[in-house]
């Protein structure tokens, strides 16, 4: 079914339903009295419960008949339910959790965008309710900032979590994501602020970044760094090193390794472990070595990251990987893009 039909129908008024249905003797109910027996039995009562437009019990009686056709696969039924709710009575003051569950459809169906006008619409036309203790405007932000494409939307979207639901939030990580939009937007000195909120709360898990924290951390060193050992040009900084190497000149190296956690690695290692970048002086290694380096790069290589075989170190480690990568950086045109000399691999790269 396309998109554009699947809308016109969830979206028809209930007396064109009524009309193409015209030959059932109760053509609403036979629309949403669908599924096990059971389940249409069920819908069938709660149907005429909602004919009583006193009910007190009515956004009871819509959530359960709601949840009925969902779990049927009927959603396309469930929208239509709700969306006529809303239509129908517009005082509801649980049309905001309506519109809500139609949100939230569309995001399970993969249409983001249909989705977040449905969350807008609840967040912004409609009161707050609790529902079973959660906040429908809460999950309504939570929602919008996860799949909003505008970045400043998003950005309002974490202000307001962290104004009005502080309690019910993971700060740091709601910092986290501010400190990358706000990159992303170019805009330093807010990332900035974000990012040092969410190192300040060290306990905060970022899913799918188990290396959150040092990444900020290192980003925040390289902004506060000269930045002067970057190459515009992959093959210009690779030359200089080859050269240094070649001479065994130790001051160049260690002037163009890069100022911020530079490592130096087993291939076991982990780079960022402290132990991989303490107390590293090349010197020491070079003087008694008779380094070559190769022709080409290794073939693990590629337009974000280099690998540099060298050989002949008369360690226990005769083979060297200098690792090269760009630099990720957007608050800094002039260097975003450029390369550095990152570290060392010992052994053999794989």
């Amino acid at each position: 079914m396309s998109r554009r039909y699947y809308f016109l129908l969830i979206t028809l008024p209930v007396s064109l339903l009524i009309a193409a249905t015209a030959c059932s003797s109760d053509p609403i109910a036979d629309y949403y009295a669908v599924g096990e027996s059971s389940v249409q039995r069920e819908n069938r009562r709660l149907l005429s419960l909602l004919d009583e437009s006193e009910n007190p019990d009515r956004a009871i009686v819509v959530r359960r008949l709601a949840g009925n056709l969902r779990e049927e696969g009927y959603t396309e039924r469930m929208v239509h339910l709700l969306t006529t709710q809303v239509e129908r009575n517009p005082d509801d003051p649980y049309n905001g959790y309506y519109l809500f569950l139609i949100g939230r459809a569309y995001q399970r169906s993969g249409n983001d965008e249909f989705a977040r006008r449905y969350f807008r619409r609840s967040l912004n036309d409609y009161p707050d309710v609790d529902i079973n203790g959660s906040s429908v405007h809460f999950a309504a932000l939570d929602a919008l900032s996860g799949i909003s494409e505008d970045p400043r939307h998003r950005i309002g979207y974490y202000e307001q979590l962290l104004d009005r639901f502080p309690s019910r939030i993971d700060e740091g990580r709601i910092h986290y994501y501010m400190g990358r939009t706000y990159e992303n937007l170019v805009d330093w000195d807010r990332s900035r602020r974000a990012y040092e909120r969410f190192l300040a709360l060290p306990n905060t898990e970022i899913p799918g970044a188990s290396d959150a924290h040092s990444t900020v951390r290192r980003k925040l060193q390289f902004a506060r760094s000269s930045r002067d050992w970057t190459f515009e040009s992959l093959e210009e900084l690779v030359d200089v090193v080859r050269t240094a190497l070649a001479n065994r000149d130790s001051n160049t190296l260690r002037r163009y390794q890069t100022g911020v956690d530079f490592f130096a690695a087993s291939p076991q290692q982990d780079p960022t472990d402290a132990n991989s970048t303490f107390g590293f002086n090349i010197e020491v290694f070079l003087s008694r070595s008779n380094v070559r380096t190769a022709s080409e790069f290794s073939v693990n290589s590629n337009d974000r990251e280099a690998y540099l075989q060298t050989t002949g170190w008369a360690e226990r480690f005769s083979t060297w990987y200098f690792y090269f990568r760009r630099v990720d950086f957007p608050a800094d045109p002039e260097v975003h893009g450029n390369w550095e000399w990152a570290g060392i691999r010992f052994g053999e790269v794989h």
